[in-house]
């Protein structure tokens, strides 16, 4: 399986309980997107192609690990249904 199948399957099973919790499937809610890498370039770019697509992105925070590791990572936010194709296609 590849990443974006997997990111997809994520999602589906996150929609899916959501709707089985009574979820309305017809309004707006407020979606998250959580990304994070080692390389500061990479992730600055993700972050303004967020910006670019009117997502809300906040700031850029370093997270270290139990192992010493330094992650940087950012959340992109944006309004939308609870749509598998909708919520891939951002």
């Amino acid at each position: 399986m590849t990443e974006q199948q997997d990111w997809r399957e994520e999602t589906r099973e996150i929609i899916t309980s959501l709707l089985e919790d009574g979820s309305n499937p017809e309004v707006e809610y407020t979606i998250e997107h959580h990304f994070s890498g080692q390389d500061f370039n990479r992730l600055e770019k993700a972050a303004v192609d967020c910006f670019k697509a009117e997502f809300e992105v906040t700031d850029a925070e370093e997270l270290t690990l139990e192992r010493g590791q330094t992650l940087l990572c950012f959340d992109a936010i944006k309004e939308g249904p609870l749509n598998e194709e909708a919520i891939m296609r951002r």
